[in-house]
């Protein structure tokens, strides 16, 4: 009887767990009518995703491989990089012309770099660790994105604010 009723308490709270970061995400995520789920990428990366959330508190984030970003030819696209994290991970859609600065991080914590977006808004910061950063802001430099190559040190202690 206990038994049975403990289970079942877990799977509620479980359950409520998934419904509250979903509910989370769904405000954090953002799309625009040229995104279409149709469309290919010009270019595609997984990596390791950290944004800001614009419900609740601080930021959320995902581990190495859980995120991707794509580049489209209107611009980008943060999701996560498998239908299973939908819960867990927003869509963020980003036109090239609302995307105000990009540039790479570097970290001696996760010993790689990343690049950090701040777009549209001074509050929403986005960062993407991968190995690949160098070719994401090459990318982002050739669709008319204000890029920035050279290293600068990331401070989780102090994100956003640098």
């Amino acid at each position: 009887m206990w038994k049975d009723l403990l289970i079942s308490g877990w799977f509620v709270l479980v359950i409520a767990m998934l419904f509250g970061f979903r509910a989370y995400t769904q405000k954090s995520g953002r799309r625009i009518p040229e995104s279409s789920p149709k469309t290919n990428p010009d270019q595609s990366y997984v990596g390791s995703l950290r944004w800001t959330r614009k419900r609740g508190f601080g930021g959320g984030s995902v581990n190495h491989g859980s995120g991707r970003l794509s580049v489209f030819e209107w611009g980008v696209q943060f999701s996560p990089s498998s239908p299973l994290l939908n819960p867990l991970v927003p869509t963020v859609d980003l036109r090239f012309s609302e995307i105000g600065s990009a540039s790479v991080g570097t970290s001696h914590a996760a010993l790689s770099e990343c690049v950090e977006i701040r777009a549209p808004k001074p509050d929403f910061y986005l960062v993407f660790w991968t190995s690949q950063w160098s070719e994401i802001l090459d990318a982002l430099q050739v669709n008319g994105v204000k890029v920035d190559h050279t290293p600068t040190p990331f401070r989780t202690l102090s994100w956003p604010d640098r």
